[in-house]
């Protein structure tokens, strides 16, 4: 359920009254009382949110060394709230052209800078850059760019070590560009809305740049892996990907993510790690009852030749269900009545052994799930 909180009253900033929160806006739990906060909009302003008390307060600006514009803050700003030992920090990388990199510390009430991250291929945080705390030390942080030229182009993945206060010499992947968009497999950069959360020794990042691409980072294999896309069509009953306004969020605690898809929408998704995978949460601030569904391919592992789909549907009527292989081909399609909530048999032993998705349309509701045939 949403509820209405004080917004951040950017008008009584005593240097930023007359920039209101824009690009470059971030907030950061500190999983307790407070949430700490970026003005963004090209400015310097750093707020700290007391939740009991519904309250904000101003805290000491961002440093800017160069006195430039090229020093506040813009897109692709993020940041990360970490414990060390007794101490707690808030670590913030600045987007644009510095690669500037600083951390906050609450006791002390200052900012200490530390060493500036590294130019990479190309000098330039963009949006959809992000940073992500692993709890035990180590900071990842994401560059949302990469160069065409490259003999094998890709994002960089930087790591930084809390304890020494140095990043590695080298970076590595970071998320890939090729992943299922639609029905097929399509070439997407990291963009605005993209985001990234820690769980379970894994990194899981929601790509953005106008796409629906979704992936998983294992750091002891050094490997990505794509998992569901969101969902296109939502509670705005238009399909629309993610984009400018959208953001992602661990909840660690609950074993589930949630995300803002943005591009002008209010839409709201929960990712709750499977079997449920994305559902969509409705609107921000909607009321009545929620466009919600599941769906789900069991077994996903398919040995035999055969699998049942059972889902749930906000309404009953007419739905499709299309399986498409690897390179986005449709290879079986299927039309259904469905009822509020059903199964159907699906007869897979045309399919040669691979990878494929499976989804289902219906009205209000559209998912995916990945399937996996063996011979």
């Amino acid at each position: 359920r949403w509820t209405d909180r004080t917004g951040m009253p950017w008008r009584e900033h005593p240097l930023w009254g007359r920039r209101p929160p824009q690009d470059g806006a971030r907030g950061v739990s500190d999983n307790g009382n407070h949430i700490y906060a970026l003005q963004g909009g090209k400015t310097l302003g750093f707020w700290r949110y007391d939740i009991a008390g519904d309250s904000w307060n101003i805290l000491p600006d961002m440093p800017n060394p160069s006195g430039s514009g090229q020093g506040q803050i813009r897109g692709g700003t993020d940041m990360v709230f970490v414990r060390l030992d007794d101490n707690e920090y808030v670590y913030l990388l600045k987007g644009g052209r510095t690669g500037e990199f600083y951390r906050y510390d609450v006791a002390a009430e200052e900012w200490q800078e530390l060493p500036t991250a590294p130019a990479g291929v190309k000098a330039r945080w963009d949006r959809g850059s992000w940073l992500v705390s692993d709890g035990m030390g180590t900071l990842y942080a994401h560059k949302a760019r990469y160069t065409r030229s490259m003999p094998e182009p890709h994002h960089e993945l930087w790591l930084f070590d809390v304890r020494a206060g140095v990043w590695e010499q080298s970076p590595r992947n970071g998320v890939p560009l090729i992943g299922w968009h639609g029905n097929r497999l399509r070439n997407r950069k990291a963009g605005d809305g993209g985001g990234a959360g820690w769980f379970d020794g894994a990194i899981w990042s929601l790509k953005g740049g106008n796409s629906q691409q979704y992936f998983r980072y294992e750091p002891g294999r050094n490997r990505w892996y794509e998992e569901e896309p969101i969902g296109s069509l939502g509670s705005s009953n238009r399909r629309r990907m993610v984009k400018d306004g959208g953001h992602f969020v661990a909840h660690p605690a609950c074993r589930v993510f949630y995300a803002l898809k943005g591009r002008k929408t209010v839409e709201f998704w929960r990712y709750r790690l499977p079997p449920e995978g994305w559902v969509p949460g409705g609107s921000q601030g909607a009321r009545g009852p929620l466009n919600a569904g599941t769906f789900a391919v069991q077994p996903s592992l398919v040995v035999r030749g055969h699998t049942t789909i059972r889902y749930a549907v906000p309404r009953a009527g007419p739905a499709t269900v299309t399986v498409v292989d690897v390179v986005g081909r449709t290879v079986l399609s299927r039309r259904l009545t469905a009822t509020r909530t059903g199964s159907a048999g699906l007869d897979l032993r045309s399919l040669v052994a691979g990878v494929y998705l499976v989804r289902l349309e219906a009205d209000g509701f559209d998912a995916t799930r990945k399937l996996v045939v063996q011979k």
